[in-house]
Formats: C-alpha cells, sequence, structure tokens
C-alpha cells in the first residue's frame, strides 16, 4: 500500500492539479500578494465573461465593479495579514443585470519560490441564499401575525410550562412574560380548569390533541374564559411541545349567563321564577338525594292579593309582594332556593332536619309581624303556608314537594293566617 501511496504521490503533479482545476464546475483562483490574478480556471471564466489570458497579470479593479473589487482587496489582505483562511457570502453581478450570490473561501499558501499567495474557491449558493430569505421572510411574516394577532397563541412543553405567549395573550390576561414563560399553566388557571389539567396533559401525551373550554386568571382576579384547539408538535431530534391556539369568549359567556339569569329570575322581587326554581331546586335536591338529607319545601300565598289590587291599586299590591319576598329572603338561608312562581304565590326549597320547620315558619312570621307594625300601610302583608316534606327513601319529585305544599296551604289557608299547615 504504501508503494501506492507513492506512486500516486509522484503522478499527482502541478499538471495534474490544474487539469483538475481547469475542469471543475467550482470556480477557483490564485493571486499574488499585489492582487494581481496569476490564474483563474474556465469555471471563473465563464462566471464573469472573460478569458485568463486578460485577466492574468491584472488585478481585480481593473475588471470587476469598484464597490465588489474594494471587498476583494480587503478580503486579500485579511488573509494575509492573518495567515488564516476566510469565508465570505458575496453578491456578484453577472454578464447583464443579474446577480448571483457566491460563497468564497480564501486561503494563504506559499509559492515555491518563497512568495505568499492567496488561493480561492467559490461556490454559487444563490438558490440556497433565495431559500433562506423566503423562509425568512416567512418566519417574519408568521411572527408578526402571533404577536400582532387577536388570537391567543401560546407553546408549553409537556409537562404544562410556558415556553411562549403572544402579545394579544399577554396582554388580556395583564401578565408580563417574565411572570410565565417558564411557569407551569397552572399557576395561571383558575380553580376549575386547575383540577383537570393533569387530564388535560394526558390527552395531549396520549392523543396528540385536544379542544373545549379553559379558565384563565388573570392578573387582576378576572376569569377569564378560552375556547381552545391545541395540538402536540413533534420534531425529529427535539423535545415535543404543544402549540396553543385560544378564542377569548368571556363577553360570550357573561353574556350568556345574565341571560339566562334573566330567563331564570323575576323581575319585581328579584327572586328565581318558576324555571328558575326547577332547574337550581332539583340540582339542591338531588344532592340532599344522594348524601340522605331530609328537606322540605315551603309553600307561601300572600292572602287578599286580589282585594288589595282592586281597592289599592296595582301599585299597592306590588308593594305586598316585595314585601313578602324580602320577609323571605330575611327568613330563609341563602343556600335556599327561594322563588316567586305566581302572581301572589312563593316557594322554598330548604335542606334542613325536620325539627328546623318550626323555626323558619316563626322567624318568617317574625319579619312579616315586623313589616306590618312599621309599614304604616292601610292593609296588612298576611301570608298562608304550607310545608311538604322530603324523607330519605320516599319518590317525591320537587315538582311533586310544590304540589304537596300547595295542597297543604289551601286545606288550611284563612284570611291573615302565618302559620304552617
Amino acid at each position: 500500500m504504501d508503494d501506492d501511496r507513492r506512486t500516486f504521490g509522484a503522478e499527482f503533479n502541478p499538471t495534474l492539479l490544474k487539469s483538475f482545476l481547469d475542469h471543475s464546475p467550482i470556480v477557483a483562483f490564485v493571486k499574488d500578494e499585489a492582487g494581481r490574478y496569476l490564474y483563474i480556471n474556465p469555471a471563473m471564466e465563464a462566471l464573469f465573461g472573460v478569458r485568463a489570458a486578460d485577466v492574468e497579470g491584472g488585478e481585480a479593479g481593473a475588471w470587476l465593479p469598484a464597490d465588489l473589487a474594494h471587498t476583494v482587496r480587503r478580503h486579500d489582505a485579511q488573509v494575509l495579514e492573518t495567515g488564516s483562511p476566510l469565508e465570505s457570502s458575496t453578491p456578484v453581478p453577472l454578464q447583464g443585470t443579474a446577480t448571483a450570490q457566491w460563497k468564497i473561501v480564501r486561503f494563504p499558501f506559499p509559492a515555491p519560490d518563497g512568495r505568499r499567495l492567496v488561493g480561492g474557491v467559490a461556490v454559487d449558493v444563490t438558490d440556497l441564499y433565495d431559500a433562506q430569505a423566503r423562509l425568512a421572510e416567512s418566519e417574519q411574516r408568521y411572527r408578526h401575525l402571533v404577536e400582532s394577532g387577536q388570537g391567543l397563541i401560546c407553546t408549553h412543553d409537556m409537562e404544562g410550562r410556558l415556553l411562549s405567549v403572544n402579545h394579544a395573550a399577554l396582554a388580556m390576561t395583564g401578565y408580563t412574560a417574565e411572570q410565565v414563560i417558564g411557569q407551569t399553566m397552572r399557576a395561571v388557571l383558575s380553580p376549575i380548569s386547575r383540577e383537570v389539567f393533569s387530564l388535560y396533559l394526558e390527552r395531549m401525551e396520549h392523543v396528540g390533541h385536544d379542544a373545549g373550554m379553559m379558565f384563565v386568571q388573570a392578573a387582576n382576579g378576572r376569569e377569564l374564559a378560552w375556547k381552545y384547539r391545541n395540538v402536540r408538535i413533534d420534531e425529529p431530534g427535539k423535545p415535543s411541545y404543544v402549540l396553543g391556539h385560544a378564542q377569548d369568549v368571556t363577553e360570550l359567556r357573561e353574556a350568556e349567563l345574565q341571560l339566562r339569569q334573566l330567563a331564570m329570575t323575576d323581575d319585581l322581587t328579584g327572586l328565581l321564577n318558576r324555571r328558575g326554581f326547577l332547574v337550581n331546586g332539583s340540582r339542591v335536591l338531588q344532592d340532599a338525594v344522594t348524601h340522605e338529607k331530609g328537606a322540605a319545601v315551603f309553600y307561601v300565598d300572600i292572602d287578599g292579593l286580589k282585594a288589595i289590587n282592586d281597592e289599592h291599586g296595582h301599585d299597592a299590591g306590588s308593594t305586598l309582594i316585595v314585601a313578602a319576598a324580602e320577609a323571605m329572603k330575611n327568613s330563609f338561608r341563602a343556600a335556599d332556593v327561594l322563588a316567586r312562581i305566581g302572581g301572589d304565590e312563593f316557594v322554598a326549597l330548604v335542606i334542613v332536619p325536620p325539627d328546623d320547620i318550626a323555626t323558619i315558619t316563626n322567624r318568617l312570621r317574625w319579619h312579616v309581624d315586623k313589616f306590618n307594625g312599621g309599614s304604616g300601610l292601610a292593609y296588612p302583608l298576611a301570608m298562608s303556608i304550607g310545608v311538604s316534606r322530603y324523607e330519605s327513601g320516599n319518590r317525591l319529585t320537587l315538582e311533586g314537594l310544590v304540589n304537596a305544599a300547595d295542597a297543604a296551604m289551601y286545606r288550611h289557608k284563612r284570611p291573615g293566617a302565618t302559620g304552617p299547615a
């Protein structure tokens, strides 16, 4: 093998090297310390539309544009001064008006007679340069879209730590990037979303995408409702992460809640209406059934309201309706479900032991008497009350309890009555 290497080395003489460069598609040149070209290969001749015989022995400034010739001299001088190779990317004007981007590597080397020479090779990287420029432009447009768009965009790792958050999301929540980047998303979620966040991460790990509602706690304490659609991004050789996009639906959700509240609220008293009572009361009664608690429904009717309306006008009747509602609000607890379900009819669902029913009734009677003692009205507030009880094991529904309390109230209804049936 050593003999083969020596034979190959002997055959690889300067003539063979020149033939190699002459047939290479890569541009090649050699210059002396004064910047004069000692050699250019045919590829360089074709690039600039010159002949080696016309160029060799001449300096670059004689046939290159002034700005390019200046750059060439500066790079040659740097190579000779440092004694190290220099890589540069240079726009090179071609024949006509075309311009190409070339990657040029210059390097110093000694001539046999001791002179210092500069050699160089160059390749056309115009296509690569254009592709990089298009990519950079595309990235800039994407960055502008992310940063300036109104969509709420973030990325987080597979453990939920935030990697990036766009300006719109920061502005909406009131946080700064320094406050949230690197922190787990749990830190900015409201309790209802915080409780299920681990399940969300499991879905992202095993399914790769997820969509739904997420509730975020803003810096000022306000709960924001975000409708999100997130997807896991897997890139070769890099840790997976989640790209999240959300739309703020807080105002829509608040409007829906207000409409729902209006649809379930009595305008005059502020209590629930019949629909609101059935919706909220069913949930409370189901809780009582689940936990085997006792419950009761109070059915309250204002006595003589029609006669008062006829004699004193509907404003007088409205005054008594509001007074009855206030008496009930003051007699029942905040956890009890109160409603006005008719013109002069009220109901209340309470979760209490049976012994508490009398206590509540006495408290309601006391508030009615208090109103009558201080109202100065020519007509008193009088109520009839019926009560139905739910005990563990019976099968009465909420509507069944209301009907039973209504029947009990009518069985014992009498003018001025305030005691329960």
